[in-house]
């Protein structure tokens, strides 16, 4: 299992474990600026993936899984504080 919170300016997450993820969590960065897009892949399975909004923020269309070599892209409108899956 892991956990990640992405910091003020870090956009992009690879995550490049031994073998396959049970659970994890990506938690969307605390004050984002209007049309900041966050980017994560992993170059291994995770079964069960949460992806979380920060304070006060909301997530459209969630990732709940990734396969092998597969990720998301997020981009954040601040007129409703979401973030919108784009791939």
């Amino acid at each position: 299992a892991f956990s990640y919170t992405f910091a003020a300016g870090t956009q992009v997450l690879v995550i490049n474990p031994a073998g396959t993820l049970a659970t994890g969590t990506i938690t969307m960065p605390a004050a984002p600026s209007d049309g900041m897009t966050i980017r994560f892949s992993s170059s291994q399975i995770i079964t069960a993936l949460t992806v979380s909004a920060n304070t006060g923020q909301s997530i459209v269309s969630a990732v709940t899984t990734l396969a092998a070599g597969g990720g998301a892209v997020y981009i954040y409108r601040a007129s409703n504080t979401s973030w919108y899956r784009t791939v």
